[in-house]
């Protein structure tokens, strides 16, 4: 299998898998992240830090590239995971006695800051960044423009997507991973 950009091999099908894979799982932990960890950091942190660890585990041997459905099931399985993982973890912080203040008593350590998750620059920059997507996305015309809108935008399952565009899941597959190698070029330069 190959890739538009001319790399061959597990590379490649590995880019494609992921680029099909994203959006979905960025739904998914959307749908599943609770609000005292998007606190602390955004659905698309733990889908990069999920995404970084799968490859860190592919490239170690603890995990081989088998099969799409493997791929699939292991990239959301690691994603329960690595939220289980972080709840855990900011629930024990918020248990730690250190920076509970008790009536009547003054604290010694200093008062827990709140999280700022969001400065203004970021907001500004992540806003700018989303137009730079949209933008993109319509400039590519066509199909890709399609299957990028819904798939990316509108988060549709490939089974809606292939009616709508009247081809197969499989095909509408193949459309968005071109699609989003082409948005991705188009994006290096913004």
């Amino acid at each position: 299998m190959s890739s538009e950009a001319g790399v061959h091999g597990p590379e490649a099908r590995l880019d494609s898998l992921m680029a099909e894979h994203l959006p979905g799982l960025r739904g998914f932990l959307r749908r599943r992240v609770p609000e005292f960890v998007l606190e602390r950091e955004s659905t698309e942190d733990i889908a990069q830090s999920v995404c970084r660890e799968v490859l860190e585990h592919l490239q170690d041997g603890r995990l081989s590239l088998r099969g799409e459905r493997e791929f699939k099931q292991w990239l959301y399985e690691a994603a329960l995971w690595k939220l289980r993982s972080r709840k855990r973890y900011l629930r024990a912080q918020r248990r730690d006695p250190r920076r509970e203040v008790r009536p009547g008593r003054a604290s010694l350590d200093v008062a827990p800051h709140p999280v700022i998750s969001e400065t203004p620059s970021r907001l500004l920059a992540s806003k700018e960044r989303r137009e730079a997507v949209h933008q993109a996305i319509e400039s590519l015309g066509g199909r890709d423009t399609e299957v990028l809108r819904f798939a990316v935008l509108e988060e549709r399952p490939h089974a809606e997507i292939a009616q709508l565009l009247g081809v197969s899941p499989a095909h509408s597959r193949v459309l968005l991973s071109r699609a989003l190698a082409r948005l991705a070029r188009r994006l290096d330069g913004v």
